[in-house]
């Protein structure tokens, strides 16, 4: 990779960095908000809330949130503006259609959900809140996906992270006093958020596109659409196994667990947010290379992210050993409980970040189907291993599921970039690395 790739990489990931960092740091604030204002109980259905509603958001957006960086960057990189304007005007179009029909859906089934599902007091009013957050929060996505694809990487980080955190934390202040302490009010903070930042985030994009004012689109709804339903069962079994332990812990009807296993999972994954702070700033370049097929410079980007990224959380994984129970008390009473699942949920998230930006890899070079057949094949393994551990283990078997599950994943995506791509992603000594004869 030449010093200016390298350079504009860093600069990326950098800025990418700062946003994330902040929108992460604001997160922190709301989920300490939540916790020490509803205790373990009622912070376990307010986040059960902002789970479904986030797996809503994301079928309503249909695929289109990768297939939208890889489509922008190369209309970019190929100078078809055309194909840009009709990704970013018919993808919002698209997500906001399915996920209105999600959030009608979820209002609609939500006393159901309470009374037969997950009989958690309270949850039917919180998820009623929360369904409002479906549109708006499809919208976000996408203008921040748009703006990643090009390369506005700490724009990007800004709209999907910081400024929904940033809301939700100030309606927070004002919901509690006014509508009470309860799941629904915090709930209802988070949609408010949500619109709000679906507002600013058309006006950024809008402010980084004068030059799409007046181009015709080039193609339409119906060919993006059919193009983005690949995505879709990738997109839909990620976050699944992102929220299969916390619908584990719910379906046994204990609120508290849920509570206490949300907050350390939001815990042990700040030492990934180095992770997608980079795969921010290097997806567009990802998408380029595959483009172009450059290996050589697609596999030294690759190892150059793994070797940051694994750098930079390092610090935060050991403290998630050393201290679990002193972190975790920090959000309130009840919430120390959950040190051993903090120290074992980090384990996970170590193996995430050394295997650096594999699901990137094969999402940007067109492998999504290589990369939808191991997240089903994990999400199988997930259920087998939350059956069989959460009902023994509680708390620690639904770290221990959620552990081996995502250490499964990517080291099958590790092996599914070197079948499919032929580049090593691990900054390996030479000695020790099988090189393609283009690599």
């Amino acid at each position: 990779m030449s010093a200016r790739r390298a350079g504009g990489l860093l600069g990326g990931a950098t800025r990418a960095f700062a946003a994330r960092a902040a929108g992460t740091g604001l997160a922190f604030c709301v989920g300490l908000a939540v916790t020490r204002t509803l205790g373990p109980a009622g912070a376990g259905v307010y986040f059960l809330a902002v789970t479904m509603t986030s797996i809503a958001s994301v079928v309503g957006r249909l695929g289109l949130d990768h297939l939208l960086v890889r489509r922008v960057a190369a209309a970019l990189e190929q100078g078809d503006h055309g194909r840009l304007q009709a990704a970013s005007r018919f993808g919002p179009a698209l997500a906001l259609f399915g996920s209105g029909a999600m959030a009608l859906a979820l209002f609609a089934a939500a006393p159901a959900i309470e009374a037969r599902v997950f009989r958690l007091e309270g949850l039917a009013s919180a998820l009623r809140c929360a369904a409002f957050a479906v549109a708006p929060l499809s919208l976000v996505a996408l203008r921040g996906e748009l703006l990643r694809g090009l390369a506005r990487t700490g724009a990007s980080q800004l709209v999907q992270f910081a400024l929904p955190a940033a809301g939700t934390l100030c309606f927070l202040a004002a919901a509690f006093p006014a509508f009470g302490r309860t799941p629904a009010a915090a709930a209802g903070a988070y949609a408010a958020s949500a619109a709000v930042a679906a507002l600013l985030a058309g006006l950024l994009w809008r402010r980084a596109t004068p030059w799409l004012a007046g181009v015709a689109p080039k193609g339409g709804a119906r060919e993006l659409a059919r193009s983005a339903l690949p995505f879709l069962g990738v997109s839909v079994l990620a976050l699944l196994l992102s929220w299969i332990s916390t619908l584990a812990l719910a379906l046994r009807g204990d609120d508290a667990d849920v509570g206490v296993f949300s907050v350390a999972y939001r815990t042990a994954t700040l030492s990934s947010f180095f992770l997608i702070a980079v795969n921010s700033a290097a997806a567009p370049r990802f998408a380029a290379l595959a483009a172009r097929r450059d290996l050589l410079s697609l596999a030294r980007a690759a190892r150059r992210a793994t070797l940051l990224t694994t750098a930079c959380a390092l610090p935060v994984v050991a403290a998630a050993w050393i201290f679990p129970s002193e972190i975790m008390a920090l959000f309130g009473p009840g919430f120390a409980a959950g040190g051993r699942a903090l120290a074992i949920l980090a384990a996970g998230q170590l193996v995430n970040v050394a295997t650096g930006p594999v699901g990137e890899l094969l999402l940007m070079s067109g492998h999504e189907g290589a990369l939808r057949r191991g997240l089903l094949a994990s999400t199988a393994l997930s259920i087998v291993l939350h059956a069989a551990l959460v009902p023994r283990g509680g708390l620690e078997g639904a770290a221990l599921a959620n552990a081996i599950t995502l250490a499964a994943l990517n080291l099958g995506a590790l092996v599914l970039v070197r079948r499919n791509l032929a580049i090593d992603v691990l900054p390996l000594p030479r000695f020790l690395v099988q090189r393609h004869p283009e690599v």
